[in-house]
């Protein structure tokens, strides 16, 4: 089977692990509830148009493509940033049927890198094991 890619908005800047404590939970909760839904629009539709079934196994990498991205959303600067403000991304996976499940038996996280020439935006790399 070949590798699904799909490419969603930069999360906001509030689901960012260093910001979440200077958030109100109300905020960060409406935050969450609004980028999962939009995500999991994106993540199933761009799964139906290539007729993409879940593996029992996948790995997920995460490229974020941040050219000319201030202001459109968080940017990590490392990569336990990245994948902590990717947590609602990778919930939606699940929840849109591109991912079996989000747990240790069903998936595990690829690589996490940046790319500075395209963007703003989150590819997303899901591949069978």
């Amino acid at each position: 089977m070949a590798d699904l890619v799909l490419q969603f908005p930069l999360p906001p800047s509030d689901l960012s692990p260093n910001r979440s404590r200077n958030v109100h939970w109300s905020r960060k909760s409406k935050t969450v509830a609004d980028y999962r839904e939009f995500v999991c629009i994106l993540a199933r539709n761009g799964a139906l148009h290539v007729g993409w079934v879940a593996p029992e196994k996948a790995t997920v990498s995460l490229l974020w493509c941040l050219k000319d991205g201030r202001g459109k959303g968080y940017q990590p600067r490392d990569a336990d940033n990245a994948v902590g403000a990717a947590k609602t991304l990778l919930d939606c996976l699940r929840d849109a049927g591109v991912l079996v499940d989000d747990t240790w038996a069903h998936m595990r996280l690829g690589g996490v890198d940046v790319d500075k020439q395209r963007g703003p935006y989150v590819e997303v790399t899901v591949s069978e094991d």
